[in-house]
């Protein structure tokens, strides 16, 4: 099942080829096919006709356009603007007031013959979205599709395209789950907040198979083989965050894409699923070739309180929760940390407890 999406996805691609030859430039194929000069009120109006195009929820065998002084009145117009810049949209006015935008669902269909029809609708009140679709297009090649209903966003769909590989990767707002799937699998993943945690539930074929075990416990200093972070908060404050990796998590899925997002669960938080959505979208829509993470490092600042640009020291406990490590990731130029060196494991134990010393001594202050 897996390798015929697979061979209709490439073979969808394949079909960008064929529209393409059929639309061209979008200009002498789509665009004006009769134009009749007239005036209306002192303005001077053109109408544009086309029969190459198709609108599924009102079909006629041709199309107008109206232009008053050069600019789209009433009717239908179909752009220079492409989507995937291979596909006009349509947009459709009413006394110079843009009302819908259609699109043409390249997914749904296996190939493309005049007149190309349009399937997928977006409305618009005083020039702003109300129900509907708007497409970007990000700097690493993905095509990035907002979804509106009411005017209020819902949802973000993600079209990969590489050699010889397309996915879909769909994310919905729904109860207040953000749930997420893929082109290429019946598989989901789904968002919630419960109890002040973010947690993910996985399914396969629409049956529950696990939710995400935390990713790491709070625990109290010197826990067996915890950890103990010091790092500086948004009032450069120095703080101490002591966790226990859980080594109970076990992967659930061998899909690429539905994992790397199922693996980054639960983890305690205190916002709603629409703000893991916009982490999403903020990924995806300014990641670039020289700055792209993993995606599977989307939420990782929501895990834990630092970064590495705030981390200034880590102490490790061993099995019996004794310091056993330590690393120092800074000079703060204070003369009490010159004696350790930066960036360098410590494993003298004299050492480790001088410098746990230290930094405990230092937070609050």
């Amino acid at each position: 099942m897996e390798k015929q999406l697979k061979h209709r996805a490439v073979r969808r691609l394949a079909i960008f080829a064929l529209l393409s030859a059929i639309i061209g430039a979008g200009n002498d194929t789509l665009q004006a096919q009769e134009i009749r000069p007239g005036t209306i009120n002192q303005h001077r109006t053109h109408m544009i006709e086309t029969d190459k195009i198709l609108i599924s929820e009102n079909p006629q065998s041709v199309y107008t356009l109206e232009l008053k002084d050069g600019k789209p009145f009433n009717g239908y117009e179909v752009t220079q603007e492409k989507l995937l810049g291979e596909f006009p949209f349509v947009n459709y006015y009413e006394n110079g007031e843009l009302k819908i935008k259609y699109a043409v669902d390249f997914i749904a269909k296996d190939q493309y013959e005049p007149p190309i029809e349009y399937t997928l609708k977006t409305t618009y009140v005083n020039n702003a979205v109300v129900t509907g679709n708007v497409y970007r297009n990000s700097a690493i090649g993905f095509l990035l599709t907002d979804h509106y209903i009411d005017g209020e966003k819902n949802g973000l769909t993600i079209d990969m395209f590489a050699m010889h590989y397309f996915n879909r990767i769909s994310f919905k707002i729904k109860n207040n789950k953000l749930i997420i799937k893929t082109f290429d699998s019946k598989d989901e993943v789904n968002l919630s907040i419960k109890e002040g945690w973010a947690v993910a539930d996985y399914f396969r074929n629409g049956e529950h198979v696990q939710q995400s075990p935390p990713i790491l416990h709070r625990v109290a200093e010197g826990t067996p083989n915890s950890s103990s972070v010091f790092y500086y908060n948004a009032d450069n404050k120095l703080c101490q965050y002591n966790m226990l990796p859980n080594q109970d998590r076990s992967p659930v899925s061998d899909h690429e894409l539905l994992s790397q997002f199922y693996a980054q669960f639960s983890f305690e938080y205190g916002g709603k699923a629409e703000d893991l959505l916009e982490e999403i979208d903020q990924y995806f829509s300014t990641a670039t070739k020289e700055t792209e993470k993993p995606i599977e490092t989307i939420f990782e600042h929501l895990v834990i309180p630092y970064t590495q640009e705030t981390l200034l020291s880590y102490v490790s406990f061993d099995n019996a929760g004794r310091p056993d490590m330590a690393v120092l990731f800074k000079n703060t130029e204070q003369e009490k940390y010159q004696q350790f060196e930066v960036n360098e494991e410590i494993t003298d134990s004299a050492s480790i407890n001088q410098l746990l010393k230290t930094l405990k001594e230092d937070i609050g202050k």
